[in-house]
């Protein structure tokens, strides 16, 4: 599914915009001189969310990519795609892609890695539904040993690009089982784990590509924000995930540690309920949707809230994913007069208390604050919450910081803005379209936030073709609509990920997705 929620530039230390990888060598204080080559490395990470029972059971997988699975494709850091484990494809026709596997590759524990490993590593995916790829019992075909065709359940032209995430289709050994003996064909191989403690990798010496320069990670699970940057500060661990963007600037200063900031992966954003229930109706008329999006000052809330972690997004997809197409989408421009003159035109008057009434109702609406936690965002809800108060909307604030809690509002409904964190897993141009504004869509965000029939449109033409130049291009002219005409979405922030790590750690590869953390090129230096 889909937001995966992290928190998040000193943009002169930032990659360039493309997202192309480079070492991670930000501000830092020279650390003291070491005598002992060091072959281990502990990584402080949020919680433990991994699944460990059934073929949904994704330990070291995801959110924290252990790299002990690899997938048939990869993504590279500007979110491109590039063979791996099969070394070429092609779309054959009939909504079929033919796949041509790297020879000589085995599983950890000695399984070669062939077409009928893929087909059980599928299967599993086939079990649970199918998920994004609509994968089907008989959905993988072997052709011989090292040649297989994937055809989904429905037409998915976008299935390559798909392919690259690191728990939809990650490649697993016959027979092992993910929850207990995680066993794929990556440069590191399961140790042990320990249930909201820790998850521990070694080398994999057997490994077909080049070994990793590490003999051991021992990954660490610490939820708090605060005890896993003291963890980082001690030497506890020696890299941490997701630093709170307010302790960059400290980060940067202190001896012995050195920040990284990586290319935006995700987006803050504004859902906007178009067909809700009684009570949660207002934002049907267009005209209203645009003057939420007209009162919000999307600069200010990257310069004031997301200080040095963040840039002004006017789409839902990361901008590099869309390159040139990016252009398309500009964003509803911030002008709080326009605004007010929207709302007076449309017969909103200004009440006693400057609260904006029609036909009897006064211009109230609620904001749902939930994943990711939602401390994260404080306080951009806030900030939102005053500027539509200046232009006569009355905003309530409703948190919901578990998961649960969310969702069932967002089912029911109940909500007239939702705040969301939506973080690019894949290469898919239409993921978070196709995901949440496609009227053909399942689920909540397909029943509340549909963008119309032109955006059904020209996402159709994005999904039905297997050039992926022209997939990006439609799926841009999908989100001109839903976020530029249709106004359903607000885009907010384009959010960096943001990591801290001892000085003498190198080879940490940048990347616009902290889901595709590559760990075998990193060591001691």
């Amino acid at each position: 599914m889909r937001r995966n929620r992290f928190a998040v530039a000193l943009f002169a230390a930032v990659l360039v915009a493309t997202g192309c990888a480079k070492d991670a060598t930000t501000s830092s204080q020279p650390s003291a001189p070491t005598t002992v080559a060091k072959d281990d490395l502990t990584v402080g990470t949020p919680a433990d969310s991994f699944v460990t029972e059934g073929d949904r059971a994704n330990l070291g997988m995801f959110p924290i990519n252990t790299n002990m699975f690899e997938t048939l494709v990869r993504m590279t850091p500007d979110f491109q795609v590039e063979p791996w484990l099969a070394e070429r494809y092609e779309y054959t026709g009939n909504n079929t892609f033919r796949f041509y596997l790297r020879k000589g590759v085995t599983f950890h524990n000695g399984a070669p890695f062939n077409a009928a490993a893929v087909k059980f590593s599928l299967d599993r995916l086939a079990r649970t539904g199918g998920g994004s790829l609509r994968i089907g019992a008989d959905s993988v075909k072997p052709v011989d040993d090292y040649t297989v065709d994937i055809t989904p359940t429905i037409a998915n032209l976008r299935l390559v690009d798909q392919l690259v995430h690191p728990s939809v289709a990650p490649m697993v050994a016959p027979g092992a089982d993910v929850g207990t003996k995680p066993t794929g064909t990556g440069p590191f191989k399961f140790v042990s784990y320990t249930k909201s403690e820790k998850l521990v990798v070694e080398r994999n010496d057997a490994y077909w590509g080049d070994k990793a320069k590490l003999r051991q990670i021992t990954f660490r699970f610490l939820p708090d924000d605060n005890a896993r940057w003291l963890s980082l500060k001690t030497g506890e661990v020696d890299l941490i995930y997701d630093l709170p963007r307010q302790l960059l600037a400290e980060a940067g200063k202190s001896t012995g540690i050195k920040t990284a900031v990586a290319p935006p992966g995700a987006t803050e954003l504004m859902d906007l309920n178009r067909s809700g229930p009684e009570g949660y109706d207002l934002l049907k008329d267009a005209t209203l949707r645009k003057a939420v999006a007209m009162s919000i000052d999307r600069k200010a809330i990257v310069d004031q809230v997301f200080t040095n972690a963040a840039q002004v997004a006017s789409t839902i997809t990361p901008a590099p994913l869309l390159g040139a197409a990016a252009a398309t989408v500009k964003g509803v421009p911030y002008d709080q007069n326009g605004a007010k003159a929207l709302l007076d035109n449309a017969g909103w008057k200004a009440g006693a208390d400057g609260i904006r009434v029609k036909d009897g109702r006064r211009l109230a609406l609620t904001m749902i604050n939930g994943i990711p936690p939602i401390d994260l965002r404080k306080p951009y809800p806030e900030f939102v919450q005053a500027k539509l108060k200046d232009v006569g909307i009355e905003v309530k604030i409703v948190e919901t910081p578990e998961q649960a809690t969310y969702t069932d509002r967002l089912n029911k409904g109940e909500g007239d803005i939702f705040l969301e964190r939506v973080a690019q897993n894949d290469a898919t141009p239409t993921q978070f379209s196709s995901g949440f504004y496609y009227s053909k869509g399942t689920g909540a965000y397909a029943k509340w936030f549909a963008a119309g029939p032109a955006f059904d449109t020209a996402l159709e033409a994005a999904l039905a073709t297997p050039d992926r130049a022209v997939a990006t291009q439609k799926t841009a002219d999908a989100l001109h609509i839903a976020v530029d005409e249709e106004v359903v979405v607000v885009p907010i922030a384009a959010v960096n990920w943001l990591f801290a790590m001892r000085s003498g750690v190198q080879g940490f590869v940048l990347h616009g997705s902290a889901r595709h953390v590559r760990w075998a090129g990193v060591y001691w230096g």
